[in-house]
């Protein structure tokens, strides 16, 4: 867990921290550290590295950066599928764009409004976050070892862990490709939700959205198909009995 605070003007960022910083002593919570940027590119190097649900506050007029804070959020995506995003505005009418632009944004914070509905909207937010921790769906990882790190994937941003040679896996979700090396019978023993469906794919039954017991396949969340062998389809029936 971890509260993330991009704003090029260093001053008003330190600002949201302090007011982060106190609003969270008032939750038994313990959301983690929090971090400040001014640049994007040093937020960006930041949560390439980690696998954890955090909360982004991004101010949308980035005026010393490349790209706004919309075009960030459209990049944080790309690493963080369920992370809550909330905008920084000095115009409201901003809000309405972002909704359009990234409509998984949390909500938008008016700079120009009072300390106290600033604080208000920032308790909102960790309030939400809250709860998104203590989801139980949001506290399933899939863990991915080799020689140099370990990595916990929310279970929800992986689809299918397939084999791709000898030792070699792929686990892959629709933003996501991490090749490792394992076997699929490791991978199965550590992973409840994780199930064979033929000889080389583990499927996750989290993300499976139909079973087709004629032409024996599964529809992922995706929109992607994975074909079940004989052997294991009444096992996977039996499964998506259990999951309804």
């Amino acid at each position: 867990m971890s509260i993330y605070i991009l704003d090029d003007d260093v001053f008003y960022g330190q600002k949201i921290k302090e007011l982060v910083e106190k609003e969270s002593k008032t939750f038994t919570q313990n959301f983690g550290e929090i971090f400040t940027f001014t640049k994007y590119r040093k937020l960006f190097d930041m949560i390439e590295e980690r696998s954890e649900l955090s909360l982004y506050f991004l101010d949308i007029e980035l005026k010393e950066n490349q790209l706004n804070g919309l075009d960030v959020a459209k990049e944080i995506r790309k690493y963080d599928q369920e992370g809550l995003i909330v905008f920084i505005t000095s115009h409201g009418e901003y809000a309405p764009i972002s909704y359009q632009y990234l409509v998984s944004a949390l909500t938008f914070i008016e700079k120009n409004q009072t300390e106290i509905y600033i604080r208000k909207m920032i308790c909102k937010c960790l309030e939400e976050y809250q709860k998104r921790i203590n989801d139980p769906s949001n506290q399933e990882y899939i863990v991915i070892e080799n020689e140099l790190s370990i990595k916990k994937i929310p279970s929800k941003e992986i689809e299918v862990i397939e084999t791709v040679q000898a030792h070699r896996l792929v686990a892959r979700g629709p933003l996501r490709r991490i090749l490792f090396y394992g076997t699929l019978k490791e991978m199965e023993a550590k992973h409840s939700f994780l199930i064979k469906c033929n000889q080389s794919c583990l499927v996750n039954m989290r993300m499976v959205r139909e079973l087709d017991t004629h032409n024996r396949w599964l529809l992922l969340m995706s929109g992607d198909k994975v074909e079940i062998s004989r052997r294991n389809l009444s096992d996977i029936k039996h499964l998506m009995k259990e999951e309804r």
